[in-house]
């Protein structure tokens, strides 16, 4: 009996070693079949099965590193949430690390992880990878030069390395010279053959291309089209596609529309329906969102409810507002009785009373709601008073168009302290976006405060977008500050007199007043009125600015 229980006892860690095998085998199985999925273009197929595989499988590392990857393209903050639980865990490789760190650097609205940087730096410095993450860096700190010789030598080591190849592809575009941006572009459309990550990123890059001297109507098509093929491209890419085919290609409305339905309608309703209607096409959002489903869920209320508005269906609107009223959260049922209030013509109580109802609830979302609307139907005052509220409950609604908004009011008002805090918002929350820093960097200077910071980044500004006329006004007001006359002339020297707003003429004013040049100064300030510019950019005129208002 004793010898019988001890086989079994020596049985169970060999019955549990062929179990544990099984369910590996089982797990890489699936891990392949969602690749397969991705290779053959079925993205819906994939998402579905790796679903199905996280589900099962939720503390798989490799279930979980698939998923950041198909996540990265289309989903950043998902795919940084699974990298960032890898790393709380102890489980994220060096590459994993990387592709956290490159999504950082893709996306503006994530900060880059400069310590996550150094440590690779510091265990895997001598792999490509990583020297073309520290080149992606520099470039984005302004280190152009730098970045460019890092890619060089890894392309002379390793020349058909694709994401070095990318990235120089990337500032090439940027080149004064018409050849260097050819050739740059073609190089995009060469890596952008490939059903690869690299393939995906230089098609979006070209799609996101203004047309110009060297990139055309066919290249916008060409690279458009690609990307719609493309198996990585998820749902919301493919709508940006899509409207870049329905701006060049007219005679083809018909077809894209149906093709887009078909592709996305399966994935993501909601999204394709808000894009139907901003597209022109309410009808087919009536199609493709059913009366039942739209009034048992709120996020299909409101495309279906701006359909019907598009379509001045406003008594049909009505019946849905009031079959929804039970699903609908209270931000949702202002919005949409402001929306029936102004599509039946009732401007102004409309936006007054949803602002009022925003301001007195303490929302911040229905507050940038109230706002968005009011600025849209042309009631400066009321998105204000919104927008203001929203900013002193902590402002984590405003968004980055919400923001700027925000900013062009409170400039327009001359409030410079809120423009600033607007400002400040931005530059932290959306970092990446060199107009962010650089509104942030000029107001902090017109103020005087953290003028060494802001300095700063006016410098990298430049650096990054040396012909930019704003980039240069605000490094030009730090050089004022710093009472650097002779460069500051310099940097507002390049600016045509002409284009200069009446802040940056009061800038320039200041310049030659610091150079003891007043001729030059009074010219330039003349015309110049207090109520042109903000309040600290007239005093930057000085005695010019007091005897402008001792003038009858």
């Amino acid at each position: 009996m004793k010898k019988k229980i001890v086989g079994v006892i020596l049985l169970i860690p060999f019955a549990w070693g062929i179990y544990q095998w099984r369910a590996s085998k089982e797990r890489g199985r699936r891990i392949e079949e969602v690749e397969d999925h991705l290779q053959q273009g079925h993205r819906a197929k994939a998402s579905i099965a790796l679903e199905s595989l996280v589900a099962d499988a939720a503390d798989d590392p490799e279930a979980l590193r698939l998923l950041a990857r198909m996540a990265s393209t289309e989903n950043p903050q998902k795919a940084l949430d699974v990298l960032y639980l890898l790393q709380a865990r102890n489980e994220a490789s060096w590459r994993d690390l990387i592709l956290l760190v490159e999504i950082t650097q893709d996306y503006p609205e994530e900060s880059p992880e400069l310590s996550i940087l150094a440590e690779l730096k510091k265990s895997h410095g001598k792999e490509p990878e990583v020297q073309v993450l520290q080149a992606r860096q520099d470039f984005l700190e302004g280190r152009i030069d730098v970045s460019l010789g890092i890619l060089n030598k890894v392309l002379t080591k390793f020349p058909n390395d694709r994401s070095a190849r990318l990235q120089r592809a990337r500032i090439l575009l940027l080149s004064p010279e018409l050849a260097t941006r050819i050739e740059a572009k073609l190089e995009l459309f060469e890596l952008g053959k490939r059903d690869d990550v690299t393939g995906y990123k230089a098609l979006r890059i070209l799609v996101d291309r203004e047309i110009g001297p060297t990139f055309f109507r066919e290249d916008v098509l060409e690279a458009s089209v690609a990307l719609q093929r493309h198996p990585l491209t998820g749902a919301a890419t493919f709508l940006r596609a899509s409207s870049l085919r329905l701006r060049f290609e007219h005679d083809q409305r018909e077809k894209i529309l149906s093709t887009t339905i078909q592709k996305v309608g399966a994935t993501d309703k909601v999204l394709l329906a808000t894009w139907l209607n901003g597209e022109h096409a309410p009808a087919l959002t009536l199609e493709i969102l059913s009366w039942k489903e739209s009034v048992a869920e709120e996020g299909k209320f409101f495309p279906r409810l701006q359909a019907l508005l598009l379509m001045k269906k406003i008594d049909e609107a009505h019946r849905l507002r009031n079959e929804s009223d039970g699903v609908l959260g209270q931000a949702a049922k202002l919005r949409g009785d402001a929306y029936l209030e102004l599509a039946e013509g009732k401007k102004d109580g409309a936006i007054k009373r949803f602002v009022w109802q925003a301001l007195r609830s303490g929302d911040q979302r229905s507050l940038v709601d109230a706002g968005r609307l009011a600025l849209l139907v042309g009631k400066g005052e009321e998105s204000w008073n919104a927008y203001l509220q929203a900013l002193k409950l902590g402002g984590e609604s405003i968004v980055q168009p919400v923001g700027l908004q925000l900013l062009q009011l409170a400039l327009y008002r001359r409030e410079t302290e809120v423009a600033w805090r607007t400002a400040k918002l931005l530059a932290e929350r959306f970092s990446r976006r060199a107009g962010n820093r650089n509104n942030y960097a000029y107001l902090s200077l017109l103020l005087n405060r953290d003028a060494k910071e802001a300095t700063q980044a006016a410098e990298k500004a430049v650096k990054i977008g040396p012909k930019n006329p704003a980039f240069q006004s605000t490094l030009a007001l730090a050089r004022l500050r710093a009472n650097r006359w002779e460069e500051a002339l310099e940097l507002m020297g390049r600016r045509d007199v002409a284009g200069l707003t009446p802040g940056e003429r009061a800038i320039k004013a200041a310049i030659f007043l610091g150079l003891d040049r007043k001729p030059d100064a009074v010219s330039m300030a003349q015309g110049l009125r207090s109520e042109m510019m903000l309040p600290e950019e007239w005093n930057l005129l000085g005695s010019l600015a007091v005897e402008a208002k001792s003038k009858p």
